[in-house]
């Protein structure tokens, strides 16, 4: 009766060189004990091949070599296979690689045992030879690379490199720092020298100009803040059913959606005071030239349409004319040939809105 014998264990290890041209080749470990489980520690045949296909079953072999391995007192065999002919036909960029182990443990020319397992590390470790045949430059294609600022470095700059300064030239390391101090417009240094920084001018604005979200109707004498005037009212559209009530007036002026694509930019939009509409109706001139009114739009007659809502106020405790709901009234304007003239009326009367703001 043939006598069963058992392989404890096996281990596959890659030893390559990177350093050196192939052959590469792979450790093999076991421990073979006989059916008794005793160690066996006389010579023993064994054959290892190198199989590839999708499974162990259909895997065909691709290497086979075999050997005459002496265990030691523990039974452990240690052998190296590869490097043979036909090692270095092996493909390993493709496939499933498994290794197929069989041992004759009475050296007699009969393999006692058999067994394949996967090999999943080595054809990775093997493959990586293929850098040795490398030659001449490599083309960068990785796009993270091509959008990094290190693209832009050549052999002449690393070359540069090496001129870095190692040592103090003047023996002082100290000397080159200053202490900084600034005196109005200047910047001066400890050690001497300074720089004077540049003036740096307000812009300056006049009456007439289209900017800051509208038409500028006031400035101060050096033109640096005013007034400036929505272009287009923000409800009058010729049409009574477009004049709004005082509280509407307010909401109207802070949805910057109503003014132009100049003016959505700001969002301080506000209902001008009479005071303001008296500096505005100043500028009607009745000549038909350069006339701001006529640029802006603005009614000059004295219809129903040439009145505006202002943002002033006033308390009254006569409420004749009014209905009991509100006391407190809001001036009106009329801006016409006259110049402006005021009236007052309750916040739900309906009249134009032409907002403005500050700079």
């Amino acid at each position: 009766m043939k006598r069963i014998y058992t392989i404890l264990a096996a281990v596959i290890i890659v030893t390559a060189n990177v350093f050196a041209q192939s052959p590469e080749k792979m450790s093999y470990q076991a421990v073979i004990r006989d059916a008794s489980g005793t160690l066996v520690t006389t010579q023993v045949g064994m054959k290892l091949s190198v199989l590839k296909g999708d499974d162990a079953s259909s895997a065909s072999e691709e290497y086979a070599e075999t050997l005459t391995p002496t265990p030691n007192s523990n039974g452990l065999v240690s052998a190296e296979f590869g490097g043979q002919t036909g090692w270095d036909d092996i493909d390993w960029t493709t496939g499933k690689f498994f290794i197929k182990t069989e041992t004759d443990v009475d050296n007699d020319g009969t393999y006692d045992v058999e067994g394949v397992s996967q090999l999943l590390s080595v054809p990775y470790a093997l493959h990586a030879k293929t850098a040795e045949i490398i030659t001449g430059d490599i083309n960068e294609t990785d796009p993270v690379f091509d959008a990094s600022i290190a693209s832009a470095i050549t052999k002449t700059d690393t070359a540069k490199w090496n001129n870095k300064l190692d040592t103090e030239v003047d023996g002082s390391i100290t000397n080159e720092l200053q202490t900084l101090s600034v005196s109005n417009d200047t910047i001066y240094l400890s050690n001497g020298g300074f720089v004077k920084m540049p003036v740096q001018q307000e812009k300056t604005y006049a009456v007439g100009d289209t900017a800051l979200g509208g038409v500028v109707f006031y400035v101060n004498a050096n033109g640096t803040h005013g007034l400036v005037i929505a272009k287009t009212d923000q409800a009058y559209d010729g049409t009574s059913g477009s004049l709004v009530d005082y509280n509407t007036a307010i909401q109207l002026c802070s949805d910057t959606s109503r003014f132009d694509e100049q003016g959505k930019q700001f969002f301080d939009w506000r209902l001008p005071t009479l005071n303001e509409i008296r500096i505005l109706s100043s500028h009607y001139n009745n000549t038909g030239e350069n006339d701001l009114l006529d640029r802006l739009g603005l009614p000059n007659n004295s219809g129903d349409e040439g009145w505006y809502w202002s943002d002033d106020i006033f308390i009254t405790t006569d409420v004749s004319g009014f209905n009991d709901q509100a006391q407190v009234r809001r001036y009106s304007s009329e801006i016409n040939t006259n110049g402006m003239e005021e009236d007052c009326e309750g916040i739900e009367y309906m009249m134009n809105v032409r907002c403005v703001r500050s700079f």
